[in-house]
């Protein structure tokens, strides 16, 4: 058993207080933007320190990188949850997109922003944040689609393109304002996925 003292227990205490810095983060982003975050006001909503919160991050820029990687990571997860079930290239997207969409409206809006917001990463930030983008999402979106076309699923188009705008698609409902009260995720899913696949159906342009 632990003791209050073990490196473990420090860990956890470490890794918790992390999470509480990037969810008052989430908060301040989101309601305040990138230039109106205070990290005055993120140390109070989090419980920590200053001096704490800035052993974790160097600047508002790095906090704002944690941020995006920690949102990334969620939408892998997804990913993950949806290839794991092998079942048809629509079906798959129905977990990822029903997924984004149940989000908090604070963390679908943070997803959202990112498109103007990732300016203010240094450079190799920017790169890194691309590239994780490309390889959990993206990507993933892209093998997908391929899946599909190579089933006969999905007419022979441009599996690139194709998961570009399927991103481009997911984007409005994912701002706060883009889901009516009450309506459900995988409804919402289900309407943008009609669209989409209706488009790319085998002999949809016979």
């Amino acid at each position: 058993m632990n003791t209050d003292n073990s490196p473990d227990v420090d860990n956890e205490a470490r890794s918790e207080l992390y999470q509480a810095i990037l969810d008052a983060a989430l908060q301040q982003f989101v309601s305040a933007g990138y230039h109106g975050a205070s990290m005055r006001e993120i140390a109070r909503l989090s419980g920590a320190s200053k001096a704490l919160l800035y052993y974790h991050f160097q600047n508002k820029a790095d906090l704002y990188f944690g941020l995006l990687i920690r949102s990334l990571t969620d939408l892998g997860t997804l990913v993950d949850e949806a290839r794991r079930t092998g079942a048809a290239a629509r079906d798959q997207m129905r977990v990822i997109l029903s997924g984004m969409l149940s989000w908090s409206p604070e963390k679908r809006s943070l997803v959202t922003q990112a498109r103007q917001e990732v300016v203010h990463l240094d450079p190799e930030q920017r790169e890194v944040f691309m590239q994780k983008f490309h390889r959990t999402f993206i990507g993933q979106i892209e093998a997908i689609l391929q899946e599909g076309i190579q089933s006969g699923q999905i007419r022979e188009t441009d599996p690139m393109l194709a998961a570009q705008i399927f991103f481009g698609m997911a984007m409005s409902p994912m701002m706060p304002e883009g889901q009516r009260a009450g309506e459900s995720s995988r409804r919402l899913a289900d309407m943008i996925l009609q669209v989409f696949f209706d488009g790319l159906a085998e002999g949809s342009e016979k």
